[in-house]
């Protein structure tokens, strides 16, 4: 039996940073609603790995152009144990997993094996106008240290109007298959009611925001755990231990 799981998947330019941070910092207020947020193995707030990981081979993704242990099956091995291994170990917590490039899993191959490893999860999704949200996309693909766009329309940094990135009917259909709950909520509604998406998220939980839920609307990078020289991504921590 598998720890409850809220799974997290974006959409990118959506508030998901301010999602992790907030949870981060508020360890206590989650444990006594019976709700945990692990470290992850790559990033501290940011259970990456799940994408890096279980996307097809063949695909590319921004971060899969910094390291190539994912390249390793053994690695990927070790590392979805470790996620296993965290989840029995918790089975009475809800444990919450974020990463927004979960977004851009695409075929069944890709999400079924996520979904033996959490169980029937409860999948949420903050989707955002498809306009601004590939407007959103082209612009953070072409900050420095970013691979630019692509014209290829299966990239996943073809950010054209009719992009996929924004065809979110195909993207629910896709996790409904596989999962029985898929929450969708609008980024541009929630932001506009309450400033942040972090009150919405919380309400998910079954909390009620608290007052200092305003300061978090940011986009911080700063999470990434220390690696390694070289071509690779960490040494890591296990995952889910403690920071």
């Amino acid at each position: 039996m598998r720890s409850p799981v809220l799974l997290h998947i974006g959409l990118h330019k959506t508030g998901t940073t301010s999602i992790q941070y907030y949870l981060r910092d508020h360890e206590l207020l989650l444990a006594a609603h019976g709700v945990r947020f692990p470290r992850g193995y790559l990033r501290l707030n940011n259970h990456f790995e799940l994408p890096l990981t279980l996307l097809r081979s063949d695909r590319m993704m921004n971060g899969r152009l910094r390291a190539d242990e994912w390249r390793d099956p053994a690695w990927c091995a070790r590392l979805l144990a470790q996620v296993d291994d965290d989840l029995a170990h918790h089975r009475d917590e809800v444990t919450i997993l974020s990463a927004e490039d979960l977004s851009l899993f695409r075929y069944d191959d890709e999400v079924a094996p996520l979904r033996a490893l959490v169980g029937d999860a409860e999948v949420v999704a903050y989707l955002r106008r498809p306009e601004d949200f590939l407007a959103s996309m082209g612009a953070h693909y072409c900050k420095p240290g970013m691979a630019g766009l692509s014209e290829d329309p299966d990239a996943y940094n073809y950010v054209r109007p009719g992009s996929w990135r924004a065809d979110y009917d195909t993207l629910l259909a896709l996790w409904r298959r596989h999962f029985s709950t898929v929450t969708t909520l609008d980024y541009d509604a929630v932001t506009e009611r309450d400033g942040t998406v972090v009150p919405s998220f919380l309400r998910l939980l079954g909390i009620d925001p608290p007052e200092d839920v305003d300061g978090y609307r940011l986009n911080r990078r700063a999470d990434a755990i220390p690696r390694a020289e070289g071509n690779r991504l960490t040494s890591g921590l296990p995952f889910g231990s403690e920071r």
